[in-house]
């Protein structure tokens, strides 16, 4: 129905200025060019109406999209505009009698700037306007479906626990129960049955819903006397079920604060480890499946801590994750994998290439690229002589964005002058994780 509005306005408009010219004697239309400038407009303003009308449900590729209308929408007026000159036949002698007594060209110029100003103006607001309704929208979903899930999360932990039991939120999507139960068996069976029900999932608006529930348990008065102790305990051993894999339970122990201190302790001396050099790669060669000859090697990274000694990476990197120090941690090791690669070429293993894993944190990181460039580039090094590697979980954590990154290392790869095309791609080589020796 729009287009059936938009394509004989869009007519309407040029036969319109073709009347205004005041030609006489008059202009001599082929009817069939002027009915096939009519069709054009329609066909082409509907097509547009419709990417237009589509693009309010879509999350990627809107700019493509977007840019696809307008170029419609220009093919509609442009083509309606020269199959509708070519309809017009004007006899010989023919005289244009508005240049006579029509408009002053110098008003019209005006009034055409004005409005064609106007429209633009108005285009920016509603694509500002069009913008922030969008993302408050998308908030405003999000937020609703957070909501949602807390309260069915809710719901469900109500329908659980026993009526003299107490159920509470703290804040956030962190719960508290207060339950009583006489035996550390019967605990964690609760535990169990909580853990396993919290897991089936539900329907919120419209989608399918599936949430994991990470439960610490501090048992009265084995684990405090207080409320601020038993919460206090619970909360540290929140840590502990997190970091042991998630939709499970994990009891407190007193052990736990003293791991809290060292991770502490560690995270404050990981900042000090990068500027002594404590931290140093370890070369695991890579062989050919079917030669057996040395094709490479990943690094791996270590701590060699003054105290503890050589630290293996499960040690620090989840601690480096949550301080933020990994970024900085990842680019040292980039630079020195490069440096090392560049040694080993030099010393004629060509055909040798060296892989650095990145983690998930640093794989989702702005500067990634930037880094794995300054790093190439540092080092005279080939796009092909370096691999990255994440795991499959890194990877599908965010599919839209990892595709991203690989394809911005590609396009990367292919443009820079340093780098043959051929194997360009493998500069962002998804790899599976298998397991490995620390």
């Amino acid at each position: 129905m729009g287009s059936l509005l938009m394509g004989p306005a869009i007519a309407g408009m040029h036969y319109t200025g073709m009347a205004a010219m005041r030609m006489t004697p008059g202009i001599d239309y082929d009817w069939l060019l002027v009915a096939l400038s009519v069709v054009i407009a329609v066909v082409a303003s509907g097509v547009a109406m419709w990417i237009a009308f589509h693009l309010r449900t879509k999350s990627s590729g809107v700019s493509l999209l977007r840019g696809s209308a307008s170029l419609l929408m220009g093919i509609a007026i442009v083509g309606m505009h020269y199959t509708g000159m070519a309809a017009a036949r004007f006899p010989l002698d023919n005289v244009c009698m508005s240049t006579r007594d029509g408009v002053n060209t110098g008003w019209l110029a005006l009034v055409v700037i004005v409005v064609t100003l106007a429209v633009l103006a108005i285009a920016l607001i509603d694509v500002h306007g069009s913008r922030r309704l969008q993302g408050d929208q998308r908030c405003l979903r999000a937020s609703r479906g957070q909501s949602a899930a807390r309260r069915r999360s809710a719901q469900r932990l109500r329908s659980i626990v026993q009526p003299e039991d107490t159920a509470a939120r703290v804040g956030g999507n962190e719960f508290v129960l207060l339950v009583a139960l006489d035996s550390r068996q019967a605990v964690a069976e609760f535990a169990q049955a909580l853990t396993k029900a919290m897991g089936e999932p539900f329907r919120v608006m419209d989608r399918v819903i599936k949430v994991s529930a990470s439960i610490s348990i501090a048992c009265f008065p084995e684990h405090g006397t207080t409320q601020s102790e038993l919460l206090t305990n619970a909360d540290t051993a929140t840590y502990r079920a997190k970091s042991s894999g998630r939709n499970g339970y994990c009891f407190f122990e007193p052990s736990m604060h003293a791991d809290t201190y060292r991770q502490v302790q560690l995270a404050q001396e990981l900042h000090t480890a990068l500027a002594r050099g404590e931290l140093q790669l370890h070369y695991q060669p890579k062989f050919s499946a079917f030669g057996g000859e040395v094709v490479g090697a990943e690094a791996l990274v270590r701590w060699n801590h003054p105290v503890q000694g050589l630290l293996p990476p499960s040690k620090f990197v989840p601690i480096a994750e949550k301080t933020g120090a990994i970024v900085q941690i990842g680019e040292r090791v980039l630079s020195e994998a490069c440096r090392q690669m560049r040694a080993w070429l030099d010393a004629g293993h060509d055909g040798w290439s060296v892989s650095v894993n990145l983690s998930p944190a640093q794989f989702a990181h702005a500067g990634l690229l930037q880094a794995v460039c300054d790093a190439l580039s540092s080092h005279r090094l080939d796009a092909r002589r370096l691999i990255l590697e994440i795991t499959e979980s890194t990877a599908m954590r965010d599919v839209e964005a990892s595709l991203s990154v690989c394809v911005s290392c590609a396009i990367w790869a292919c443009r820079s002058p340093s780098t043959t095309s051929a194997p360009a791609i493998r500069a962002c080589f998804i790899q599976s994780a298998f397991p490995r020796t620390n």
